[in-house]
């Protein structure tokens, strides 16, 4: 029976967050692509994408890689307004990449990227984000629940919980495999 690799991706126009991990629940591969301040298009952001996981998938093992069953979990984009924070243009930007970097990873692996709505991967694995946190308490406490029952470390500015910029979406990618994981365990 061939292994799995799951890969988890938490994609938006600012950053993508990148995981890969094993049936085992191991964290084999994961990090943060930050896209710089520079004005790049849709499509040069969508390259950076497949040249970085193409270098993330040498890392791990060609052999490994080829041997083994991918899946491909990708974190829905946002589909509807909220307030103060979202526009039609942003909504639309986000969804045209997010449809540019699942077809390029259908592309890439010949397998088609199943999109998953962020509560419903809370709810998979039981996590229950209290609402009166604010959005930047709200990331902190996924990062947090990541540390705490992945045993992952991410890299900090000055110690303590001040995490560098982009731990969110890799907690998020995480989160995204994993709960692939535990899913197919239950069902």
């Amino acid at each position: 029976m061939k292994k799995k690799l799951i890969f988890g991706f938490d994609i938006s126009t600012t950053k993508i967050g990148i995981a890969i991990l094993n049936e085992k629940e191991e964290i084999l591969q994961s990090e943060s692509l930050i896209y710089p301040q520079e004005s790049l298009s849709l499509e040069e952001k969508a390259e950076r994408f497949f040249n970085r996981l193409t270098i993330m998938i040498k890392l791990i093992s060609d052999k490994l890689f080829v041997e083994s069953d991918i899946v491909l979990i990708v974190e829905e984009p946002a589909k509807s307004f909220m307030k103060g924070k979202s526009n039609p243009q942003t909504i639309a930007m986000l969804q045209r990449f997010n449809g540019m970097c699942c077809f390029g990873l259908y592309h890439s692996f010949k397998v088609i990227p199943k999109l998953v709505n962020p509560r419903t991967v809370r709810k998979t694995l039981g996590i229950k984000v209290p609402k009166e946190l604010t959005q930047k308490k709200k990331k902190m406490f996924i990062i947090d629940w990541v540390v705490e029952k992945m045993g992952m470390m991410f890299d900090k500015n000055g110690g303590g919980k001040n995490y560098v910029d982009g731990a969110d979406d890799e907690a998020e990618a995480v989160l995204c495999a994993l709960s692939e994981i535990r899913k197919n365990e239950k069902g």
